[in-house]
C-alpha cells in the first residue's frame, strides 16, 4: 500500500482523535482506546488515509495479512473478532458524527469463537513467581493473584481505594466492584510502599505506569522464573480458587467484575478430582 499522503495524515488524526474523546466519554478503559487507536493507525495507512471510501474487501483484505503472534499462520478467531469489533465501532462512531452513511464491516460474518477454558497458573509456578520478585513485582503479582485485578486495575490502583478491609477496584467501563483485602495484599503493598495519596505504582518519571507496561513487566518476570503463564492466568487462578472455596459463581462473578456468569465461568476451573468422584459415584 501506497504511503499515506500529509493531508491524509492529519485527516485521519482528527478522526482517531474523535473517535478516542467518544470512547473516553463512553468510559472505556484507556488500554482499550490505546488499543483500538493502534489497530486504526494500521488501518489508515491500509485504506490510503480514506477510511470513509474503504469497501468490505479491504476490510477482509487487511484482517487477512495479519499474523499470529508466532509468525505462522493467520490470526485466531478472537483475534478476527477484535479487529471486526473495533473497525465496526469506529464506522458507527463515523455514521453518528456524519462522516459516512456506510459501515464496510456491516455484512461481513463474525468468527464463531470457542469456548474459553480457564488456564490458572499453576500453584508451584506461583509461588516461584511471588518467591523470586522484587517488592514492585510482588505487590502487582498478588494483587492479580489474591485480588483477581487485570492489569490495567492494577496500572489504576490508588491510595484512597486501598483499605485492610476493602479494595474499591475500578474496572472495565468505569465500573466499581468491592474487593475484600486479603492480608497477602497488604503486606505486598505495604513491603512496597504505599503513598498518602494518588496512584500507588508510578515510574521514575513520576507517572503511573499504564496497564501495557504492566503486562510486559509481568510477562517477562514469568518467564524469568521459569513459567509460560501470561500475566492474566493470574486471574484466572483467583477465579479458579475463589470458586473452589465458596462454589457460588455468582459470588466469583462480582469479585471478578464480570457482566455475566458465562463470561466468569471461562476462569473458574472446576475440580478435577470432584469431578472424577461424582463419574465414579454412578451407579454401575
Amino acid at each position: 500500500m501506497p504511503i499515506v499522503a500529509g493531508y491524509e495524515v492529519m485527516a485521519g488524526a482528527m478522526w482517531r482523535e474523535g473517535f478516542a474523546l467518544a470512547q473516553q466519554r463512553r468510559g472505556l478503559a484507556p488500554s482499550t482506546i490505546e488499543r483500538r487507536d493502534h489497530a486504526l493507525r494500521v488501518w489508515m495507512v491500509w485504506c490510503d488515509g480514506d477510511p470513509w471510501t474503504a469497501t468490505t474487501a479491504e476490510v477482509e483484505g487487511l484482517i487477512d495479512t495479519r499474523r499470529a503472534k508466532s509468525g505462522t499462520g493467520g490470526v485466531s478467531a478472537k483475534t478476527r473478532n477484535v479487529w471486526l469489533s473495533t473497525l465496526h465501532a469506529f464506522y458507527a462512531w463515523g455514521i453518528r458524527a456524519g462522516h459516512t452513511d456506510h459501515d464496510p464491516t456491516a455484512a461481513i460474518d463474525r468468527p464463531k469463537l470457542r469456548r474459553a477454558l480457564p488456564r490458572p497458573i499453576p500453584d508451584d509456578e506461583l509461588a516461584a513467581a511471588l518467591a523470586q520478585a522484587d517488592a514492585l513485582m510482588c505487590a502487582w503479582c498478588t494483587l492479580m493473584a489474591y485480588a483477581g485485578l487485570r492489569c490495567a486495575e492494577v496500572a489504576g490502583l490508588t491510595r484512597e481505594r486501598v483499605t485492610p478491609e476493602l479494595l474499591c477496584v475500578l474496572g472495565k467501563g468505569q465500573v466499581e466492584r468491592l474487593v475484600p483485602t486479603h492480608p497477602a495484599v497488604m503486606v505486598a503493598l505495604r513491603s512496597h510502599g504505599m503513598p498518602r495519596s494518588g496512584a500507588l505504582f508510578v515510574g521514575d518519571d513520576g507517572r503511573a505506569f499504564t496497564a501495557n507496561r504492566v503486562s510486559a513487566r509481568v510477562g517477562y518476570h514469568l518467564r524469568r522464573c521459569g513459567s509460560d503463564a501470561t500475566p492474566h492466568q493470574l486471574r484466572h487462578w483467583f477465579g479458579t480458587k475463589t470458586y473452589a472455596a465458596c462454589r457460588d459463581l455468582r459470588v466469583v462473578q462480582e469479585l471478578m467484575g464480570h457482566s455475566s456468569p458465562l463470561t466468569t465461568a471461562g476462569y473458574a476451573a472446576y475440580s478435577r478430582a470432584t469431578a472424577e468422584a461424582a463419574v465414579l459415584a454412578l451407579a454401575a
